[in-house]
């Protein structure tokens, strides 16, 4: 060997023994529970493919759980036609909800974002709409299984409840219903008021979940032990006539149906979301070795089947490690406070005055406050305050369809004419004739400012009678404004809001947002309300 190729040699050896760990640990392997940058990638923990390993997750015996699969885009109500092997299980419809177009019911906003994908189902528990009165109007969805369940099995049912404004979606049962084969759906046929589906034959109730909230989507289960095996199953609201003046409405998604066994390996809340002391959790596994992470990198000293504390909002995952030297990783949990919010139209007496935020209120405007629930959520509070003068003899009132109008003790929601006599505390009285009629204006529910040139800003649509946006506020969810725009055009479609604040991308969540618009009736009319940002 020449004499230069030996020096070389020679010099190599020193380093490799001078700097053996240099060498090998810190640029070959990612050790992946330390929240280093061992191998100097760029890529920590989880998030480097030296630490790839099984992840553990059910999956749905059901097909096309999460309603992605399509043969088309819902552009209305009622399109169950759409969506893969879903059918229409009552005569009733439930309604196929796609980012794609058909966004649901005008004053019932879907929840942003959906829990899994871009779509969800909703249904109504009973029908109180204009000229009707139908409380045993159930809509359910069904569907025939590949496989049969089988009898003397523990299953769980896991899916996510939709909840809209609190008077739309207050606190429900949801039912779920099998048969023995699938010559029972649909049921009911030509009898959209039919009820339970074990009004009729072979359907019959497999369990139910109680579940509540506002504005938000909830997760629940459903545990049964079939009797005998299940080939179909069909889900909806109660069997129990609700007890209401409005119709209820309600949205599901993410039905993951496996053995309870199949779920072992799932993170869930130890308390309420908004908990001062909630914390996540799994069930414990016999030998298995945890290690928590938040976005892939390790939470340091968190070994333990629950996390000592949350480390705020963020997708959560555990590592467990076992003794053979195999390792499984649980699903990614994405923990997220709700956001709550309230919008209240107050219409006081001339003199009056109105109580809120422990202030007396006695001008007319818009009032936005910050708080917090009892379970320690955010919540934004607004007020949208009128003052009724005395000596009015006929008044033009315009309100959107989803707003109820509330004058002395009066409330009132639906188109007409009305005779009114007003009495206030401080002994003003009138008599009105009051005429109500609906603004013609669209509030959308989300937007999506990535640049692809289709709902980049968030903004105000309308008919003719909308003449201009004279402001356009948004604000954060703990109550900071993040945006205000004014003299915008209505149905300009390139102006708004672009997701920004000072030049800065906001985070994709729920922002609450109040707008001055111009109907050319004399008075401007505020309008305030939630609007979710995708990305």
């Amino acid at each position: 060997m020449p004499l230069r190729k030996h020096l070389l040699w020679a010099l190599l050896s020193i380093v490799l023994l001078v700097c053996p760990i240099d060498l090998y640990t810190q640029t070959l392997f990612e050790i992946c529970d330390n929240a280093i940058d061992d191998d100097g990638d760029g890529l920590i923990d989880l998030n480097d493919r030296d630490c790839l390993c099984e992840q553990m997750q059910p999956i749905s015996l059901i097909p096309n759980p999460s309603f992605e699969s399509k043969s088309c885009c819902p552009v209305s109500p009622a399109r169950m036609d759409c969506v893969n092997d879903w059918i229409q299980a009552s005569e009733a419809t439930t309604d196929y909800i796609h980012t794609c177009d058909w966004m649901g019911w005008p004053g019932m906003p879907m929840p942003l974002p959906v829990p899994d994908g871009q779509a969800c189902i909703g249904f109504r528990n009973g029908d109180y709409s204009a000229n009707r009165f139908a409380p045993a109007w159930k809509e359910y969805m069904g569907i025939c299984l590949p496989e049969p369940l089988k009898a003397g099995v523990s299953y769980i049912l896991k899916f996510h409840v939709g909840f809209s404004h609190a008077n739309i979606s207050p606190p429900t049962q949801v039912e779920l219903f099998g048969s023995i084969d699938c010559n029972h759906l649909p049921y009911g046929l030509g009898v959209s008021d039919f009820g339970c589906p074990s009004n009729g034959s072979g359907l019959k109730k497999l369990g139910s979940a109680n579940v509540s909230g506002v504005n938000q989507w909830v997760e629940t289960e459903i545990r049964f032990i079939p009797s005998e095996p299940v080939q179909t199953i069909a889900i909806g609201p109660p069997c129990e006539n609700a007890i209401a003046n409005n119709t209820l409405f309600y949205f599901l998604d993410n039905l993951i149906l496996e053995t309870e066994d199949n779920f072992h390996y799932e993170i869930g809340l130890t308390e309420h979301p908004c908990h001062s002391d909630v914390s996540l959790s799994v069930k414990p596994v016999d030998s298995a070795a945890y290690q928590w992470y938040k976005e892939g990198i390790a939470l340091i000293n968190q070994n333990q089947s629950t996390l000592s504390h949350i480390y705020g909002e963020g997708i959560y995952q555990m590592r467990l490690s076992f003794p053979n030297s195999d390792c499984r990783m649980t699903p990614p949990y994405s923990y997220q406070k709700p956001l709550s919010e309230s919008f209240d139209i107050i219409t006081i007496c001339e003199g009056d005055s109105y109580g809120f935020n422990d202030e007396s209120i006695t001008e007319p405007g818009i009032y936005v406050d910050s708080l917090k629930t009892k379970e320690g959520c955010d919540s934004v509070a607004i007020l949208d305050l009128h003052i009724f003068e005395n000596r009015i003899d006929t008044v033009e009132v315009k309100i959107f369809p989803q707003e109820t109008l509330e004058l002395g003790h009066y409330r009132l929601k639906e188109p007409g004419g009305y005779s009114l006599n007003l009495y206030s505390q401080s002994g003003c009285d009138s008599s009105v004739f009051l005429i109500l009629s609906h603004y013609k204006a669209y509030l959308p529910s989300a937007f999506t400012p990535n640049g692809d040139g289709i709902n980049d800003f968030f903004t105000l649509t309308g008919d003719t009678d909308l003449r201009s946006i004279e402001q356009l506020t948004i604000f954060n969810r703990w109550g900071k404004m993040v945006y205000i725009g004014q003299g915008l055009s209505p149905n300009n479609l390139s102006q708004g809001w672009d997701g920004k604040s000072r030049g800065q991308d906001m985070p994709e969540g729920v922002y609450v947002f109040h707008a001055k618009l111009d109907f050319g009736q004399g008075s401007p009319h505020w309008v305030s309300g939630s609007i979710s940002l995708i990305r």
